[in-house]
């Protein structure tokens, strides 16, 4: 399995996994987080994190032999309140 090389906006089609990880700050643990990953407008794939405490993460995986090119954006929620979106691409260099 890959290591974390930081925070990146960009990803190759090629990539095994891409990952979503974050660190959650509450006084009221433990928390379930509902991440929803997003490819050009349409949602691809819904992952609920039971259980959070600290640090979370959320991957996936390409469909097919890589992912296809294009936006791409993740959002966090805790209930039915968004936490955080991030956006990023995936394509050639």
């Amino acid at each position: 399995m890959g290591k974390p090389v930081g925070i990146t906006k960009t990803f190759l089609p090629d990539e095994e996994r891409i990952y979503a990880c974050g660190r959650l700050e509450t006084n009221d643990p433990p928390i379930t987080l509902v991440v929803h990953w997003w490819h050009e407008g349409k949602l691809i794939f819904r992952e609920i994190v039971y259980d959070v405490e600290g640090y979370f993460y959320s991957s996936i995986g390409p469909t097919g032999e890589t992912f296809p090119e294009g936006d791409y954006k993740v959002e966090v929620f805790v209930g039915k309140d968004l936490m955080q979106e991030i956006s990023f691409r995936v394509e050639q260099p």
